[in-house]
């Protein structure tokens, strides 16, 4: 079984931010659900650093990890797109 992979955050005003819709789908993920499409027609919705930690039970440190996973894969890819041109 695959891992999901954790949402990537948006950053408001130094803050870390999660599309709930991405968020849900990701704790899906871990307990083996289907993944849900997002309803065009529904407003995006963001919900805190805080929050996503609270719901997962997880303690604040832990998503900041996980983010930095994000952005050093994000910072790879793009490095190894510039090699590539």
């Amino acid at each position: 079984m695959l891992k999901p992979e954790f949402p990537a955050p948006t950053k408001i005003r130094g803050r870390l931010f999660f599309d709930r819709h991405e968020f849900e789908n990701y704790k899906r993920g871990l307990l083996g659900l289907p993944i849900l499409e997002r309803d065009p027609r529904a407003p995006i919705e963001l919900v805190s650093a805080n929050q996503v930690s609270d719901e997962l039970g997880r303690h604040r440190r832990t998503i900041g990890r996980r983010v930095l996973e994000i952005q050093r894969r994000t910072a790879g890819s793009h490095a190894a797109d510039e090699q590539a041109a």
